[in-house]
């Protein structure tokens, strides 16, 4: 069976409060924790993106559709924003092996272009 080596290099989020803990998993099990800084920016905050750093778990993938979960474990009132979950393909596999072909939406129209991370993804096109 094949599989690809995936980990977390990096989850992009802001936040404007107390720190907040999130954990994340892919098929329940454990992909890494992130602990955000806590930033009290009276709302400016929410306008300045961090990046958590690699989280050091490598998950091992077969083939097929998987489930990427984000918790908050612990959080404040005013709660995070989560912009972007970079992952890291270890394996040298194609960058295609990522993408995604199934849609839960029939009226979001999909473009396929390649993400930041350099891997092939489908993006939202903007109307």
């Amino acid at each position: 069976m094949k599989h690809s080596e995936i980990e977390v290099q990096n989850v992009w989020y802001s936040n404007d409060g107390e720190s907040d803990l999130i954990t994340l998993t892919v098929d329940n099990k454990m992909l890494g924790k992130v602990l955000t800084e806590t930033l009290n920016k009276h709302g400016a905050g929410w306008n300045i993106l961090k990046p958590s750093g690699t989280l050091g778990f490598i998950i091992y993938l077969s083939e097929g559709r998987h489930q990427l979960s984000l918790y908050i474990e612990k959080g404040d009132e005013y709660g995070v924003e989560i912009d972007k979950i970079e992952l890291f393909l270890h394996n040298g596999k194609e960058e295609h092996s990522l993408d995604c072909k199934v849609f839960c939406f029939d009226d979001i129209s999909y473009d396929h272009g390649i993400a930041d991370t350099g891997f092939g993804l489908y993006h939202q096109k903007a109307n």
